[in-house]
């Protein structure tokens, strides 16, 4: 395309994840490889809302072809944080219960965990308390992820089978771009602040100010961290 002239210049949105999910996402591993290997001539630009110091120096230095870097604000107005400790895993997960409830009745949750046994137990727990939700992870078949995405999505023409809770893993919602999502959850935490940030950033995405916009609650157990 580059030699038809018909191809000017190559963006690779949410960039980070060629570095940092690297380990762990096939599809990411070789882009660098990929892109360089194709002697490009034509401006490669790497997008992110989040990337460490380091990342952004690995992709300077390894995709992006301009040393130009722009740096936007990473404070959201519309989006109001808080850290709800309990004191046992069983309260945690009452407390994680309770809040999806809550942003339930309004408009939808992601609920995000750091493991798939979390992400199960929590999809269950949910279940259980007659909430409508969906699990995303990585041990799913392809249709089981497509099936959990559309009806978290709201494509489902059948509104009794929309999931209106999210559970799922780091994977799920890169780039999910949905209003309606009110609600961050993290039970436990994140691996990183990085990942925090792009996970939290799920909701908020209707401009609202904090007062009626969107809270991302983190879950912490304090026997855990201890």
């Amino acid at each position: 395309l580059a030699a038809m002239r018909v191809l000017w210049m190559i963006v690779i949105d949410e960039a980070h994840v060629i570095w940092e999910w690297r380990d762990f996402r096939r599809g990411v591993r070789n882009i660098a490889d990929l892109v360089r290997s194709r002697a490009v001539t034509v401006p490669i630009v790497g997008l992110t809302a989040t990337a460490s110091p380091a990342t952004v120096r690995r992709l300077q230095e390894t995709v992006c072809t301009w040393d130009v870097e722009v740096r936007a604000s990473t404070v959201r107005i519309s989006t109001s944080y808080r850290v709800q400790w309990t004191g046992s895993e069983a309260e945690a997960v009452a407390m994680t219960v309770r809040l999806a409830r809550s942003a339930s009745e309004c408009k939808r949750a992601i609920i995000f965990c750091m493991t798939i046994g979390d992400c199960e137990f929590i999809a269950r727990s949910l279940l259980a308390a007659k909430l409508r939700c969906m699990k995303y992870h990585g041990r799913l078949t392809a249709v089981e992820k497509e099936a959990a995405d559309t009806a978290f999505r709201g494509t489902d023409k059948d509104a009794e089978n929309r999931a209106v809770i999210g559970v799922c893993t780091a994977g799920y919602g890169l780039g999910l771009d949905i209003s309606e999502v009110k609600s961050t959850i993290h039970f436990g935490g994140a691996r990183s602040v990085s990942e925090f940030m792009q996970e939290s950033g799920r909701a908020g995405r209707s401009g609202a100010p904090c007062s009626s916009g969107a809270t991302c609650t983190v879950v912490v157990c304090e026997d855990v961290m201890n």
